[in-house]
């Protein structure tokens, strides 16, 4: 069986997203279905996981988070999608990296829709930017996927492509 924290491509291993949202209150679980279709509609090719206890989705790096507060739904995103949307967002709460979705109003699909696809441009513009030339050094905490094989001269890593 899979650990919770392992990612796994849409459709393969959104079970316990399934179970995530069958475990919410009943009043909630639209909501939450709601959200999850959003981002699933503009992020097909996402995986999809539980990370800090919440579903996560992951695209070129960590695309969102969402989860289920006491009176909002949180949709996490990494900055600096909130503060470049924030006139559109004028009506929820926000912090730097989360928009509150009120359980009482109706899901702002396209607004999730919208904040989703900002962070996946982000997202494909970070690893443009970090395909590294033979010879060039992989920073720490660079993804797994570019410390996969040593390269033949001097002290780097290449990609594995």
């Amino acid at each position: 069986m899979n650990r919770p924290h392992e990612s796994r491509t849409m459709g393969e291993g959104s079970e316990e997203v399934d179970a995530y949202i069958s475990a919410a209150p009943r009043e909630a679980q639209e909501k939450l279905r709601a959200v999850r279709a959003a981002i699933v509609e503009v992020a097909p090719m996402a995986s999809e996981s539980i990370s800090y206890r919440m579903p996560y989705y992951s695209y070129k790096g960590r695309l969102a988070w969402f989860g289920l507060q006491k009176t909002h739904i949180g949709l996490y995103l990494r900055p600096p999608v909130i503060e470049e949307h924030r006139k559109e967002l004028a009506g929820y709460g926000t912090t730097k990296s989360a928009v509150h979705l009120p359980l009482d109003r109706k899901i702002p699909v396209s607004l999730v829709k919208k904040l989703v696809k900002a962070r996946m441009k982000i997202n494909e513009a970070e690893a443009a930017r970090h395909r590294w030339e033979p010879g060039g050094i992989v920073p720490f905490g660079a993804p797994a996927h570019l410390r996969r094989r040593r390269c033949q001269v001097g002290d780097c890593w290449l990609p594995d492509y």
